[in-house]
This record gives C-alpha cells, sequence and structure tokens, in this order.
C-alpha cells in the first residue's frame, strides 16, 4: 500500500511538471514581439563550421539577410580541407555588402572542439556584442534585433529556445519531437527553479562581462561549454534571459543512428552536471515510465483498472506534448503521435545507454566526462563502463582473448634477445595534436 502511494506521488508529481512547463511555454510563445531600442550596437556573430550540415548555404545566407545596420560575421573552420569552407567563401564573395570573413585554422587551446574553432574570431571580434550561432541554426531577419533588445540591465547572456523544424528521416523526426516537447518544457522549467540553461546555438552576450571570468577561455576544457557560460555570468550577478522568439534548428536528415548518439551525448552531459536531477528524470519526464506507475497505484488504491488509468494518463500527457509542439510549429504532421509514442517508448532505453557510460563521441572523437561536464583528452583513459565491459564478455570468449593476448606478445619482440619493441597502442605516446591554419581574406 505505501508503494502505492509513492507511485502515485510521482507520476502525478510528473504530469503536474508538464502542465506547468507546457502553461510556461505558452505564455512564452504568445507574448507579443517588440523591439523596444531606439538604438542597436553593432554586433559580431561567431559562426563555427564543421563538415556539411543538411541546407547548409540556405542556413548560413539567412545570416546575411538581417535587418540590421550593423554587424560582422566571422565564419571559422578548423582545417583547411574541410568541405563548408567553400561555401562560406562563395557567400562572402556573393554578399561584398556585409562585413565577413573566413578563418580557417583553429587554436588548439583546450579539449572542446568548438572553443578551440571560434577562439581566433572572439580575440579578432570588432564589437562588444558577441552572437554566437551554430551552423544548423537559421533565422528570420529580425531575429538579430530580437536577441539585442533582451541584453539590456543585469542580463549577462540571452539564449533562445531551439524550434526543431525541416526534420527528414526516422531520426530527424524523433530529434524534432525531443526539441520542441521535452526540450522545450525543460528549458521553462529550469528557468523557473532558479537553473536556467543556456544553448550555446544561439547566445548573444557582451565580450567585457565575458572577460570578468576569463572569456571563452575559460571554458575550454567543458563540452557544455554554452552551460558553463550561464553559470559563469550568475556567479557575476547576471542573470540568464531567453528571447522573445525561439530560433529554428534546420534538422533535414538523421539517421536513427545519428540521433541516438546526439542523445546520449547530451544525456550524458545533463548527468555529469546534475546527476541527482538525471536519476529521477525517468519518474519526472517519461510518459511511458509514469503512466504504469500512476496505473499500478491506481490500481491498487482503487478498484479502477490499472490499463484503463494508464492509458487516460499517457492519452493526457500526449495532448500537452501535442500542444507545446503545435505552439513551436504551429502544425502537427499526421503521423506526428506516432513519433511521439515512439519517443516515449525509446525514453528509458535511452536513459539505461546514458547511464552505463560516461564518453561521448563528438563529431567522430570519443572524449570522457568527468563530474562537473570537465573533459579528460581523447584515448587517454580506459573504456570501463559496464556496456563496454559487456561487449567484450559478449563478443569476445576466452579462447579469443588468449589468442589476441599471445599475438600481441609475440609481435612486441623483434631481432633476437635483448632488443625489444612495443607496438600496443596503450604503449605508444600519445600524438600531438597539430595546429595549423591561416585568415583567409575577404574577397
Amino acid at each position: 500500500m505505501f508503494i502505492s502511494y509513492i507511485y502515485l506521488i510521482l507520476s502525478t508529481a510528473a504530469l503536474s511538471l508538464t502542465v506547468w512547463g507546457v502553461l510556461l511555454a505558452l505564455k512564452y510563445f504568445f507574448i507579443n514581439t517588440k523591439h523596444s531600442l531606439n538604438h542597436y550596437p553593432p554586433v559580431t556573430i561567431l559562426k563555427p563550421l564543421k563538415g556539411i550540415d543538411s541546407d547548409l548555404r540556405e542556413n548560413l545566407l539567412s545570416f546575411f539577410d538581417l535587418d540590421y545596420a550593423e554587424y560582422e560575421i566571422i565564419f571559422s573552420v578548423d582545417d583547411e580541407s574541410d568541405p563548408a569552407k567553400p561555401i562560406a567563401e562563395d557567400l562572402i564573395k556573393t554578399h561584398s555588402q556585409i562585413n565577413a570573413k573566413l578563418i580557417v585554422g583553429d587554436d588548439k587551446i583546450g579539449l572542446n572542439p568548438k572553443i578551440n574553432n571560434i577562439i581566433r574570431g572572439y580575440d579578432q571580434a570588432k564589437y562588444d556584442h558577441i552572437l554566437i550561432s551554430d551552423s544548423n541554426v537559421r533565422v528570420k531577419p529580425d531575429y538579430l534585433k530580437t536577441m539585442v533588445s533582451s541584453l539590456k540591465g543585469k542580463v549577462g547572456v540571452v539564449t533562445s529556445v531551439i524550434l526543431g523544424k525541416h526534420d527528414r528521416g526516422i531520426g530527424g523526426h524523433l530529434e524534432a519531437a525531443y526539441l520542441n516537447t521535452f526540450y522545450a518544457k525543460s528549458m521553462f522549467l529550469t528557468k523557473r527553479f532558479g537553473h536556467p540553461c543556456v544553448i550555446g546555438k544561439s547566445m548573444l552576450f557582451l565580450k567585457s562581462t565575458a572577460e570578468r571570468f576569463g572569456g571563452l577561455r575559460s571554458l575550454k576544457n567543458y563540452l557544455a561549454e554554452d552551460y558553463m557560460f550561464g553559470l559563469a555570468v550568475q556567479r557575476l550577478d547576471y542573470t540568464v534571459a531567453y528571447s522573445q522568439r525561439p530560433v529554428t534548428q534546420h534538422i533535414g536528415r538523421y539517421s536513427f543512428k545519428k540521433f541516438w548518439n546526439r542523445h546520449v551525448r547530451w544525456g550524458r552531459i545533463r548527468k555529469s552536471h546534475a546527476p541527482a536531477a538525471f536519476i529521477i528524470e525517468p519518474f519526472i519526464a517519461s510518459a511511458f515510465f509514469a503512466c504504469i506507475l500512476f496505473g499500478s497505484a491506481i490500481e491498487n488504491l482503487t478498484t479502477y483498472s490499472a490499463f484503463k488509468a494508464s492509458a487516460w494518463y499517457f492519452l493526457v500527457w500526449g495532448i500537452l506534448d501535442h500542444i507545446i509542439h503545435f505552439a513551436l510549429r504551429r502544425k502537427i504532421k499526421p503521423f506526428y503521435p506516432l513519433i511521439w509514442m515512439l519517443r516515449e517508448v525509446l525514453f528509458l532505453p535511452l536513459w539505461i545507454h546514458i547511464t552505463l557510460g560516461q564518453t561521448v563521441d563528438w563529431r567522430g572523437t570519443i572524449y570522457k566526462l568527468k563530474r562537473g561536464g570537465s573533459l579528460e583528452k581523447p584515448n587517454e583513459h580506459k573504456r570501463t563502463s559496464l556496456w563496454h565491459k559487456a561487449k567484450q564478455k559478449i563478443f569476445y570468449g576466452e579462447l579469443q582473448q588468449a589468442a589476441i593476448k599471445s599475438k600481441d606478445k609475440t609481435s612486441t619482440t623483434t631481432g633476437g634477445t635483448g632488443n625489444t619493441k612495443a607496438t600496443s597502442k596503450e604503449e605508444q605516446p600519445p600524438e600531438t595534436p597539430v595546429t595549423t591554419g591561416t585568415d583567409s581574406k575577404k574577397t
């Protein structure tokens, strides 16, 4: 009986948080957007590029069409061979009326690849107002005015709620479902509880304010540099503000694997920064899990069917999520209810996967996240997650392991007695990254 009351309290609290999050979101989305400044200061836009995002050219082009008097765009790629480089160069050439340039070559000051990519642009910024914007963001002409209008008083950084659109493929649809429900609600709820989230896809701040805590360089070894930026400005007694409009992430086509890996990374970031909140996520953020708890509690405490109680609970939660999704996108695709249900069913397996490890895959490089969100250098840690150990047991039997060890032992001895050569990867010194690159002049 006691456990039934616990289930009832948890499931009721979860649904209450969902209702509250939706109400906060609706209040935000339907606020009349007004640009209140008489003078808009010049802004530097930092645009890190890495590979070809879906419809990259159109995303970047939207920043050349901003309704704003004075701004500069600084694109940056970490390598001369990056396929995004010619696209940026062509846009700079064909829009010479906009002050834009491309920086080629990163500066490896730390472990965060995004900070390494944009730090030279940050140093070369002409203006105190700096906007960091990811390459998969597409904006409307009044975007910059909307952002700048919110940076006033004791506001230290302005960020945006992310709207997922233009999704294709099963992974893309699942991505949109997560962004437009779980993450949208979470942003409003965490802000109300005094822990606002800063999203690096769209963040505006004063360089003079950032330099008070050491600037972007102080964030070089954190994967979630945006979240840490928000904490840093709050320690300076500034606040975090959300812009009056969401900003669109142009999702494009995602494979299921890309979607899964992306949310494993985001989940492990949440786990590293707020482990207590992460542990209770299934109880407060999963409609599928919460409806089972609710149905079990209702059946044990009343004569009502557990199945019916769970079904009604799941339906109410689904309606609330569809309301916030519609508020963001202004339309709902016919198949979206099925995508939403699939997302809910996947929530618990995804959470378990996140729980069973500490590593993240960031654009092909494996990092280990330590508690507090700091990074450990790639390949300087042994993979000790439960999932990795399980794979070793499943896919490599004792005979195979013995054969591998025997082969490694044989390969380490060459040239006769006393002449040995280490060939194991673990015995090799880590590769030292080479920093190259020059600024690309404006054409």
